[in-house]
């Protein structure tokens, strides 16, 4: 068997390694959530008004309903999230690199030709082994949070489609290429199936 499959198969199968680096992603982009929530101030109401001043009462029939696709879109926080999700893959990518052979499987030889495999790995995407469970539910799964974070910070569907696509390409074509080819499948079902989730819960 091919060095390089066998790894994969290691790594991203058979080791809990991937199922903590996912954790990973997964943290960081609730980080990065929270800190742009926390940015947003809050105003006190009641330390707003003069003493004894009531606040206006407001009849509901003046005021509409805000859809996501009538507000624009807030660019700062849509960069902002995809620099903490490459960030995050960079950092659970380097983990793996650091930790001993014992856990990784990699052997010096390995961490030296992975940089050297990157551009071979890049420019041939197959189709991979992996486990339904990984395939068909946690990448779906991540297509779904890429595709509602986009209507979260103001994309409309289609927009938010092809963040969920080019997010999903960005780790495929990037920090998945040091270890194994950008999988077929994963581009597809990443953002289509996980769009398709995702529009239904949002």
């Amino acid at each position: 068997m091919n060095q390089w499959l066998f790894l994969a198969n290691v790594l991203f199968v058979r080791r809990p390694l991937r199922v903590a680096a996912e954790c990973v992603l997964v943290l960081a982009l609730l980080l990065g959530l929270s800190a742009s929530l926390s940015a947003s101030p809050l105003v006190n109401a009641s330390s707003a008004l003069p003493d004894g001043e009531a606040l206006p009462v407001v009849e509901p029939a003046s005021v509409g309903p805000i859809s996501a696709t009538e507000q624009a879109p807030d660019w700062d926080g849509i960069w902002r999230d995809v620099g903490i999700l490459a960030g995050a893959q960079v950092g659970a990518a380097a983990v793996l690199f650091a930790l001993p052979e014992s856990v990784s499987q990699w052997t010096s030889e390995d961490k030296k030709s992975t940089f050297s495999d990157y551009a071979d790995n890049f420019t041939k995407p197959g189709f991979d082994n992996d486990e339904f469970y990984i395939n068909y539910l946690l990448h779906p799964y991540w297509g779904a949070t890429y595709y509602i974070r986009g209507r979260e910070r103001g994309l409309d569907q289609a927009s938010s489609f092809v963040f969920s696509t080019l997010v999903s390409a960005m780790y495929e074509f990037g920090i998945e290429c040091f270890f194994e080819k950008p999988s077929v499948q994963d581009l597809i079902v990443t953002p289509v199936v996980g769009s398709l989730i995702g529009a239904y819960v949002f």
